[in-house]
């Protein structure tokens, strides 16, 4: 992380790791826990309650949960709002199409735009003054 990451800013890591987990935990719902504290390794664990997994013929666990946390990270990345053309960007370069209806997502495109927004974990709106229409998420 320092050599790829944060290179210029490997004098700050200390207070990094120490901001970064809370924000990470209280946004979206991923813990960082240090696994060997001799060689500094640490990993993400999902602390959102799962109540819609389901176990993928191949044995890979995959849920709208984590699905969302893609979704939010990106949110977040890009200043709490991202076009659907950067998400669809992001989805689409792990396997999730707003054209492809998945077993477990049913439609994505719905999921994201109506059932999300629903439940009020997004935000979807129009960017004003754009022919044709754009849309972004909060």
């Amino acid at each position: 992380m320092l050599t790829t990451v944060i290179k210029k800013y490997k004098d700050c890591l200390p207070m990094i790791f120490g901001k970064a987990p809370e924000f990470m935990e209280l946004m979206i719902g991923i813990a960082l826990t240090e696994m060997d504290p001799n060689n500094d390794s640490y990993v993400f664990e999902n602390t959102v309650e799962l109540s819609d997994q389901e176990n993928l013929s191949d044995g890979q666990e995959m849920s709208k949960n984590h699905l969302l946390i893609h979704i939010l990270s990106v949110v977040f990345i890009k200043g709490s709002c991202a076009s659907e053309e950067v998400i669809w960007e992001v989805l689409n370069s792990i396997g999730v199409y707003a054209w492809r209806e998945a077993f477990i997502y049913g439609k994505p495109s719905e999921l994201l735009t109506i059932d999300w927004v629903q439940r009020k974990y997004l935000e979807h709106r129009e960017v004003p003054n754009n022919a044709p229409p754009h849309y972004e998420l909060l």
